[in-house]
């Protein structure tokens, strides 16, 4: 009878043993050297319950329906047979651990991304299984192998079918009343000892994907302090649900639903980051600066072309500092209409009081020409929805001018100023008629 641990350096069925890798219910797993393929495998020999023929029918089966599946996904079986009374199997050995490994790495699970795609890639192996009549019955991090993939990206193989089940009706079914399972994966109607199917691996890799994002478990207390985004909770509630009719009918349609919700809550992150934090200053930003200083100068020597108002003061001796126009040629035969200042193109609030200046009670008599030009560039060439009328500078305009920022790496540079203005794509239009055409970045004549 074989000796309950195999040592490294010994051999075994033919396999040298170089280290212990594991060990679980259904035996303990080596690395070992193949006996005549120049390669290493993962050899698992029963440990416990070696004379139990309940277990021996459990680990032959393992062998036969691991055999029996070709998936990419799939560690593949290479062999198995009997050695001193003990049974073993050797499968494809997997560098770079499994993903319950990726899991206590850190306390808070792994990147979304990275989640998404190991659920995904073992929902291809499963539903894989599923459709050649198998249920695995065990899906676990610890049954998920990650190992390093083409281009970065991971490689990931579902092993471990000790427990599987052919689900076609014209399989021969070996009862051995062995209730071998890992609870917290475990649905519902397998723990009760219950039918299942193919939503029962479902049901685990929903577990197994909480698990990955969170670093936890979704035990009941913990899944009411849990900040998961709305979307993907609710994606695992539904691949969670203890009825089987109300999850996802294949692990594909999981992975896909997952997938949706990461990234549309990635969209909302990214808007939020760009609407709510502060710009970096591109490697251009000197030339957009220079490009405005030219247009400034043109639009000084522009006075044919200038429609310029007196300028209000108030009695708070408030002065709008963005409140002329020019139109400034981009080529023959188009222009752009160009806000310019009068505090020498430091920069342009645009406010309420700039636009009022003798208070908000103040009629105003004439419109900001620099915010019209503003807002028209904003709908035509950046696509923004305004609620603003033409010539008020208020949220929507303010957000826009922001986005705006954001997208091109600029610094706030005020609410509106002369980096932004060098990197915007004001509107061009025909020197005749004055006809639309397209959206260039300003530039001098």
């Amino acid at each position: 009878m074989v000796a309950a641990e195999l040592i490294a350096g010994s051999v075994f069925a033919g396999h040298q043993i170089e280290r212990r890798l594991g060990s679980g219910g259904m035996g303990t797993v080596y690395l070992a050297k193949h006996p005549t393929l120049p390669m290493r495998v993962a050899l698992k020999v029963v440990g416990a319950g070696r004379d139990d023929p309940e277990y021996i029918a459990l680990f032959r089966r393992e062998a036969q329906l691991a055999a029996g599946l070709d998936h990419p996904n799939i560690v593949d079986v290479k062999d198995f047979g009997e050695e001193d009374g003990a049974l073993w199997m050797s499968m494809r050995y997997v560098p770079g651990g499994d993903a319950a490994a990726l899991v206590g790495t850190g306390r808070s699970g792994v990147e979304a991304s990275r989640a998404v795609h190991i659920v995904t890639e073992a929902a291809k192996a499963l539903d894989y299984a599923h459709e050649h009549h198998v249920v695995h019955r065990d899906v676990k991090p610890a049954n998920i192998f990650v190992a390093p993939g083409d281009a970065g990206a991971d490689r990931v193989l579902v092993g471990d079918f000790g427990i599987a089940r052919r689900t076609d009706p014209a399989a021969t079914q070996i009862d051995t009343g062995v209730r071998t399972f890992t609870a917290p994966y475990a649905p519902p109607e397998q723990r009760s000892g219950g039918r299942v199917d193919r939503r029962a691996d479902v049901y685990a890799l929903g577990v197994t994907c909480y698990e990955l994002l969170t670093g936890r478990l979704p035990d009941a207390v913990l899944a009411d302090r849990e900040r998961l985004p709305a979307g993907v909770g609710a994606v695992l509630a539904k691949a969670m649900a203890g009825d089987p009719d109300e999850r996802y009918g294949t692990c594909g349609e999981l992975a896909a639903a997952l997938a949706d919700a990461v990234r549309a809550e990635s969209a909302r992150a990214e808007q939020k980051r760009r609407f709510g934090t502060r710009g970096r200053v591109a490697a251009g930003a000197a030339l957009a600066l220079a490009l405005v200083g030219a247009a400034l100068a043109w639009s000084l020597r522009a006075d044919a072309g200038s429609r310029a108002s007196t300028e209000p003061t108030g009695a708070a001796g408030v002065s709008p500092r963005c409140y002329f126009t020019t139109e400034v040629p981009t080529g023959d035969g188009y222009h752009v209409v160009l806000p310019t200042t009068n505090d020498g193109g430091r920069r342009c609030i645009l406010s309420y009081v700039d636009s009022h200046p003798g208070g908000p009670g103040t009629p105003r008599a004439t419109p900001i020409e620099g915010v019209r030009a503003l807002q028209d560039a904003l709908r035509r060439c950046y696509q923004r929805e305004l609620a603003d009328s033409d010539g008020d500078y208020s949220t929507a305009t303010g957000l826009a001018v922001l986005y705006v920022q954001d997208l091109h790496g600029l610094d706030r540079d005020g609410v509106f100023g002369p980096q932004t203005s060098g990197a915007m794509r004001w509107p061009r239009y025909r020197d005749a008629g004055g006809e639309f055409e397209s959206c260039v970045p300003i530039g001098p004549a």
